[in-house]
């Protein structure tokens, strides 16, 4: 975001840390056109005490990528705000490789198309390309990404195959081309040998009015080799059970979770990006 800025002439805003009412202070006090954000720093926007009363009339575009944006958050920002989130995704391999056209049309939930310059696959395990709609492992060529891992052949090898990289990024294209992140493919959830994306199960938590964050992993199961497991923060009463009968409708029962922690906050990094090994570390000493 910031190279991007400054070779094309613009000014950036920078701020010593994240504080939500702080974010949208310097929105205003500076006319900033584009705002560039994590999905949990939004979350934390919309839900922040006060964030309604902000207008910020200068604001064009909010340009989301690290994680997915779930489609709450986004109808959630636009009602508040008037701006869409415009996703995309990268990585620090190959950069953003994908995104929606800020300005043109975009659609809502996906990462949108290649970027200039780059090429996409979708492939199976043995690297064929899959059916348009179908999941895989997204593969990236491009004139931006890496040419290696410093002084390690084998993980060069390992990740770069014929001049495509294998991002472990598992999406889909639909017809009109547009990319779908589904998950990372390590974190993929494997429940009695069954495959369940932890996105897809936040997703639906996230549209039940009392959840303020949700994170689902797989902890350790003896029986079923891996259970979902959900660890909330809550901004509103809810039990579990009211979880549970609220996800029932909207997935296959093997998708909800089994177990349900309740916690203050989502462990985080230093960018504000939620810790989903932190996670499976905790599920696994919860078991």
């Amino acid at each position: 975001m910031l190279l991007a800025t400054l070779a094309t002439g613009g000014t950036a805003v920078m701020i010593p840390r994240f504080e939500p009412l702080f974010v949208l202070e310097q929105l205003r006090r500076h006319s900033v056109t584009i705002f560039g954000a994590l999905p949990v720093m939004l979350n934390a926007i919309v839900n922040a005490p006060g964030a309604a009363s902000f207008e910020l009339p200068s604001l064009r575009a909010c340009a989301v990528g690290g994680d997915a944006a779930p489609t709450d958050l986004q109808r959630r920002f636009k009602e508040t705000f008037g701006v869409d989130i415009t996703e995309g995704c990268g990585m620090t391999e190959a950069q953003p490789y994908s995104a929606n056209p800020i300005g043109g049309r975009g659609k809502a939930g996906s990462i949108g198309l290649p970027a200039k310059g780059t090429t996409l696959r979708v492939v199976d395990p043995s690297g064929r390309d899959v059916p348009r709609g179908e999941e895989g492992e997204i593969l990236v060529r491009s004139g931006s990404m890496t040419i290696g891992y410093w002084n390690d052949p084998d993980a060069t090898a390992a990740a770069i195959s014929d001049g495509w990289l294998r991002t472990g990024d598992l999406g889909r294209v639909d017809e009109d081309g547009y990319y779908w992140f589904v998950g990372r493919k390590k974190e993929i959830i494997i429940r009695g040998g069954s495959n369940v994306s932890p996105l897809e199960v936040e997703e639906a938590l996230y549209q039940h009015p009392a959840v303020r964050e949700a994170g689902v992993v797989g902890a350790p199961d003896a029986v079923l080799g891996e259970v979902v497991t959900a660890f909330i923060a809550l901004k509103a009463v809810a039990t579990e059970d009211d979880l549970r009968q609220f996800l029932a409708p909207r997935m296959a029962a093997y998708k909800i979770p089994e177990r349900i922690y309740f916690v203050p906050d989502l462990p985080k990094g230093l960018t504000g990006k939620v810790q989903r090994k932190a996670l499976k570390d905790l599920a696994a000493r919860t078991v």
